[in-house]
């Protein structure tokens, strides 16, 4: 019944399909272009960012993250997207705005750090580490010890009960 309908088989259907083909057709090539730029800045920020957690500068990271997506890329998104009608277009247009303001700011930080200072820091935490594991692997050597000799204790005890 769907199928013979007779709209279906008149010319402004053709036209209006055919008219529909082109306009999603232009809006793939432009989603494709706005997701190459989107991933190119969203590997930059990823980098960079994943340096600075390496580095120990977690909440730094955290901070530009939450700055850049809850106060650029969500109200850029409902403005590009849904005030001026772009839809998926100014949706996803939000997200390279997000990413390049991440890729700015964890850019920014890198080249200002004083790579010096920080090898020293670095190198003071690991020796840290290492103590502080050294620490762990005597309280394990220690604790293995007691109960080994607990366990001997008890055993020659019951020995002596039979």
């Amino acid at each position: 019944f769907f199928f013979s309908s007779r709209r279906r088989h008149t010319s402004s259907s053709l036209v209006s399909w055919a008219r529909r083909c082109v306009q999603e057709t232009a809006l793939i090539v432009s989603l494709m272009w706005i997701d190459m730029l989107n991933c190119f800045s969203d590997c930059m920020q990823t980098v960079c960012q994943c340096i600075l957690v390496c580095l120990g500068r977690q909440v730094y990271s955290l901070i530009v993250i939450v700055v850049a997506c809850y106060v650029f890329m969500m109200p850029a998104a409902w403005y590009i997207g849904i005030k001026l009608g772009y839809g998926i277009v100014g949706i996803k247009g939000s997200f390279i705005i997000g990413n390049l303001l991440m890729t700015v700011a964890y850019a920014a930080k890198l080249l200002l750090m004083d790579w010096d200072e920080l090898a020293i820091e670095i190198k003071e935490r690991s020796e840290e580490e290492k103590r502080a594991i050294e620490g762990r692997k005597t309280e394990q050597k220690i604790i293995y010890r007691f109960f080994q000799n607990r366990y001997y204790i008890r055993f020659s005890l019951s020995l002596l009960h039979i």
